[in-house]
C-alpha cells in the first residue's frame, strides 16, 4: 500500500518542504503526465509528508518519466535520503536507547535534514538512502528501509524526502513519491 497518496489522506508538511516553482502536493497524486512534477529550482531540496496513519515503513518508491521523453533528463532526482520524524514516547525511548546504532552506516554525517521544525527540537532517523537510476528501464524504482529501523519496529507518521542531488541539471523535477509500510 502507498501511504503517501493524497486521496488516502497524506498531506505536505509545508514547514519541512523547500520552496519550489510548482505545488509540491503533485507528488502525492498518481498523475505522471510529462510536466506534472514538483519543480525545485536547484539540485537539492526536501519534501515533508504527513502520512494518514503511523506506519512501520518498509520501502520507498520514486516515479519518474522516461529519460527520452523528458525535456531535460538531468532534472531527475539522483541521490536521496528518506528521513523519519521520531514522535511518541515509545519511539523517543527506542531512539534514545539505539541512537548510535541508528546513526551508524549512513552516508551523510548529519542527524537531521537541512530544514527542520522552527523552534522545536525534533529527532530524525535515516530510513533509507538510495539513488534513482535514470538509465534503468523501470520508471518506478523501489528502495528498502534500513534493517535497523525495521528491527526496532519504530513507527512514523511523518517523513522527509531529501533530494541530495540530481543528474546534472540546474533544477529538479520530482514526479511521485510512494511510502510503503504496514
Amino acid at each position: 500500500r502507498d501511504f503517501a497518496l493524497a486521496t488516502d489522506g497524506a498531506i505536505i508538511s509545508r514547514e519541512l518542504t523547500s520552496q519550489g516553482h510548482t505545488d509540491p502536493a503533485i507528488v502525492l497524486s498518481d498523475d505522471n503526465r510529462i510536466g506534472s512534477c514538483w519543480y525545485i529550482p536547484n539540485a537539492h531540496g526536501q519534501l515533508g509528508i504527513a502520512l494518514p496513519d503511523f506506519i512501520y515503513p518498509t520501502n520507498v518508491s520514486i516515479d519518474h518519466i522516461p529519460a527520452e521523453l523528458a525535456a531535460e533528463p538531468g532534472q531527475a532526482p539522483r541521490r536521496m535520503v528518506l528521513w523519519g520524524v521520531v514522535d511518541g514516547e515509545r519511539n523517543m525511548a527506542l531512539y534514545a536507547q539505539n541512537s548510535s546504532e541508528l546513526r551508524a552506516n549512513v552516508a551523510y554525517d548529519r542527524t537531521t535534514p537541512p530544514i527542520v521544525f522552527k523552534g522545536e527540537a525534533e529527532s530524525f532517523v535515516v530510513l533509507s538512502e538510495y539513488q534513482y537510476d535514470i538509465g534503468q528501464l523501470a520508471l518506478v524504482q523501489t528502495f528498502p528501509v534500513r534493517p535497523v529501523v525495521r528491527e526496532l519496529a519504530m513507527d512514523f507518521g511523518q517523513v522527509v524526502l531529501e533530494v541530495v542531488d540530481n543528474w546534472g541539471a540546474e533544477g529538479t523535477c520530482l514526479y511521485r513519491v510512494r511510502i510503503h509500510g504496514e
